[in-house]
């Protein structure tokens, strides 16, 4: 009897597939490691606190000193007290200055949810022309925000209501504001995740200049991730669990790379789309036709909405899934076929549909 032919998976399907098992096991062991270490690092944290400190040494007899002597070191301990004096009040006033953090931090009109902020950085919009974003974990938020209610200045603020928590390593490097997390050990990322599930970034942009922003890049590993009300040249996320949202988000150029979980945008992207999904679930609505819209599937679902008055032309390169369109097309040509849409497809389903 002949064997039934059916679909076959190419190469790339197999490596796409192996991603989704290789992230899922990382996330996997990450939760195993901070769920058997976290009561670990407790216990040491309290038996710290608890421990009292060695006793001092005792200090040796000091030699007799004359009458002379007695008023030379008494004149230079009282002048080392003098200088410590005047370095405390330095510090002194170096805490009230820093204590500014948690006023601007309240009067920001930012929906924080630490009990105050970790650390605050406010910039020149006119230094800051590009974004690159690593996120671990947590909620991240980057908005446009009235001029009058960020000082005309791009607002950083951190919060986490974590003891012991430290701060995010935040840069600006010709041009391009950087954000990251600085792992305290490096248990599988352990030390990392643990630290940043109870933190909040919060990044407020001018609307005077939200939308001239140039390039934005974002890598986030899991949490909550929103860009809303700004405009970039290019965008890329790559996302490997969690949500990230681009609402009211413009862009020349969009890539969208997902591992898990969920991606959505609803802006206008003009030139070029670019989406690459292992597996989750990703919908885009674009106000516009972009010249050029590649879809990549292993598994999962890809929703991409487009003007009702849009043309493009459909290639698909399909092993497994469904693929649905729900304008009207001869063939393949949909209106006057002017735009590329391209889409291949190990499993999963893409819909085109119309919006507006």
């Amino acid at each position: 009897m002949k064997a039934a032919n059916g679909p076959r998976l190419t190469r790339e399907t197999y490596v796409k597939l192996g991603i989704v098992l290789g992230v899922s096991l990382v996330v996997l062991v990450n939760a195993w490691s901070c769920l058997s270490f976290a009561p670990v690092l407790h216990r040491i944290g309290d038996a710290a606190e608890l421990a009292e400190p060695p006793a001092a040494p005792e200090a040796p007899e000091a030699p007799e000193l004359d009458a002379a002597s007695e008023a030379t070191a008494s004149d230079a301990d009282a002048a080392s007290k003098a200088d410590k004096a005047a370095e405390a009040k330095s510090a002194r006033s170096g805490a009230d200055a820093g204590s500014d953090v948690s006023t601007l931090a309240a009067a920001y009109p930012m929906k924080a949810n630490g009990d105050g902020a970790l650390s605050h950085v406010a910039m020149d919009p006119s230094e800051v022309t590009s974004m690159e974003i690593d996120w671990p974990a947590g909620r991240l938020d980057i908005h446009a925000v009235p001029d009058d209610d960020c000082d005309g200045k791009i607002q950083v603020i951190e919060t986490t209501d974590r003891r012991g928590a430290e701060p995010l390593n935040v840069e600006l490097v010709g041009g391009t504001l950087r954000v990251s997390a600085n792992p305290v050990f490096g248990l599988i990322g352990c030390s990392t995740w643990a630290n940043m599930t109870k933190r909040t970034l919060e990044i407020g942009v001018p609307e005077s200049v939200a939308a001239d922003m140039r390039n934005l890049s974002l890598e986030s590993a899991s949490g909550e991730v929103t860009v809303s009300g700004l405009g970039f040249r290019s965008i890329e996320t790559d996302v490997a669990s969690g949500r990230c949202t681009l609402d009211g988000v413009d862009a020349q150029d969009l890539t969208i790379s997902l591992a898990s979980g969920a991606t959505s945008m609803d802006g206008r992207v003009d030139r070029q789309l670019r989406v690459d999904i292992a597996s989750g679930n990703v919908d885009v609505s674009s106000r516009t036709t972009p010249s050029s819209t590649e879809l990549s599937l292993a598994s999962g679902t890809v929703e991409l909405g487009l003007p009702s008055d849009v043309g493009f032309t459909m290639e698909t390169d399909k092993v497994s899934g469904t693929f649905t369109c729900d304008f009207p097309a001869t063939g393949s040509v949909v209106g006057d076929g002017k735009a590329r849409l391209y889409t291949e497809m190990a499993s999963g389903n893409v819909t085109i549909r119309p919006i507006g």
